[in-house]
């Protein structure tokens, strides 16, 4: 058991907002004369996708600074101060079940493709009129499995149904896949790009596309990684195992994801939550 001593400089109502991803907090020594109280329950999101957004691949091994409690959930997490419910599965898309290829049923560990049945019981066990908002981080993983631009438009509307399903209010955000390796326009990454852009547009949940993998402006560009550095902004960003971020990365990629959510707009009925 570890204390954190925090010390003020004289006596105030203060509000503490209190960080710590994967720690068990249950505990508060204070004097006896101090007056705790709750405050207000934070506004719930749900982030779904790859492993970029796995609640266990934030630790990137041998990358010059990395930790397991610091990915873009995490950072999401410090900018908002939302609590999240993390639905990441390494190595997976809304077609791929980290197998490689395009199945319904279990892969690896028993990870699933977004919005499979598996991951919907889970978004659904929360409740309806809990969660403000769903976060679907897009994916290299999928690539030429999609069959392009209409058939991932498809899929991603199937999946954005399925949320409605059981819950018709809450928004829905959608991210491009990730800008690893410069961005090209027409290749699959990038038709993948255009058919969830337009499911997110046509749907009534969808409230926003971040768009990273933007081929004109994405947010990093470069070809290097830690393994193979280069004089490029992806160096600084992309780890040991070259594909997933270390901590700068991760830190940008959670912190814009907050930047721009906070631009989008969610129906009044869950402003409160």
């Amino acid at each position: 058991m570890n204390f954190r001593s925090i010390r003020f400089a004289r006596y105030a109502t203060r509000r503490i907002r209190i960080v710590m991803p994967f720690i068990y907090f249950f505990q508060i020594v204070h004097e006896a004369n101090a007056v705790l109280r709750k405050t207000p329950d934070r506004p719930m999101i749900a982030v779904t996708g790859d492993s970029y957004v796995d609640a266990s691949g934030a630790y990137n091994q041998g990358s010059a600074r990395s930790y397991a409690t610091a990915g873009t959930v995490d950072a999401i997490i410090e900018a908002t101060g939302f609590a999240v419910l993390r639905l990441g599965q390494g190595g997976t898309g809304y077609f791929n079940n980290a197998t490689g290829a395009a199945s319904d049923t279990p892969g690896p560990v028993n990870s699933t493709r977004f919005f499979s049945s598996q991951r919907v019981a889970t978004l659904s066990e929360v409740g309806a009129g809990s969660l403000v908002a769903l976060v679907v981080n897009g994916t290299i993983n999928d690539g030429e499995l999609s069959g392009g631009t209409a058939l991932m438009k498809a899929r991603a509307l199937e999946g954005f149904q399925a949320v409605n399903a059981f819950d018709a209010g809450i928004s829905i955000v959608a991210i491009s896949p990730e800008p690893i390796n410069n961005p090209a326009a027409g290749n699959v990454h990038d038709l993948n790009r255009l058919g969830v852009m337009e499911a997110i547009d046509e749907h009534p949940q969808g409230i926003g596309f971040i768009d990273f993998y933007n081929p004109s402006d994405p947010l990093w560009t470069g070809t290097g990684t830690e393994a193979s550095p280069q004089n490029d902004q992806q160096t600084q960003l992309v780890g040991f195992d070259t594909i997933h971020a270390n901590w700068a990365g991760y830190k940008l990629y959670g912190q814009r994801i907050a930047a721009e959510m906070s631009e989008m707009k969610i129906p009044i009925e869950r402003a409160w939550l």
